[in-house]
């Protein structure tokens, strides 16, 4: 069973839950080497991200270059005490990190409560990515959600960079993203009542085909989705 419960340990599952941008103000945790963040599953995003604020510098700087790069507005990211930058975010006794964004042209700091939810998931897809030690398996369901089109390809094509060290499971309606898998790893998932049904791509005649044709658009017009769910 050992084996099988440390590939479980390296599974990374990445939701739309965007709770990890704050929390309660502690003696922040000491990583060194850099592995022992990556390889911490009990730490929340935040307190990992404030780790390579205080001990890695260079790796912090280019998450925060990778992010300014998606949205060229911003011109810096920290994670700060909320009663020294927001002292009118918190309403208890005790202080609270949390994610701050300081665009350029504007005086004052935004905190991460003020955010679209496309920037916090940006953020936080693209340090799961940076973090996860070679070997994880990569786990995020419907992929492009909260993503506009100014953020998806850069964060598909920072997945794709590390293909070759992790095992990405995704799910996705987007052509995009699918278009930027090679359609013979796909695999199709369909489902009748309570029966879900995941096929390989052999399996749909319709991709069997030497045309040109974009293959998303092939199988959106083939038989397996002509229904819909059933």
């Amino acid at each position: 069973m050992s084996p099988l419960y440390e590939s479980l340990q390296g599974i990374v599952m990445s939701t739309t839950n965007n709770s990890w941008t704050d929390e309660i103000m502690d003696n922040p945790p000491v990583y060194d080497p850099l592995s022992d963040i990556q390889s911490n599953t009990r730490h929340p995003l935040l307190v990992k991200l404030l780790g390579l604020q205080n001990h890695f510098g260079d790796k912090f700087n280019q998450i925060k270059d990778d992010f300014v790069d998606i949205f060229p507005f911003v011109e810096a990211f920290r994670v700060v005490g909320a009663k020294e930058y927001f002292p009118d975010l918190i309403k208890t006794p005790f202080d609270i990190w949390v994610l701050a964004i300081k665009e350029k042209d504007v005086q004052n700091w935004i905190p991460a409560v003020e955010l679209s939810t496309g920037m916090l998931r940006t953020l936080k897809i693209l340090l799961e990515l940076f973090l996860a030690p070679k070997g994880s398996v990569f786990l995020v369901d419907e992929f492009e959600n909260s993503l506009g089109v100014n953020c998806l390809p850069q964060v598909a094509e920072a997945a794709r960079a590390r293909q070759n060290d992790i095992q990405f499971i995704i799910t996705s309606h987007h052509p995009y993203v699918i278009n930027n898998i090679p359609w013979t790893s796909w695999k199709v998932v369909t489902r009748h009542g309570g029966t879900v049904t995941v096929r390989d791509v052999e399996h749909i005649p319709e991709l069997q085909t030497d045309s040109s044709m974009d293959h998303f658009l092939l199988l959106l017009n083939s038989e397996t989705y002509e229904d819909g769910i059933r």
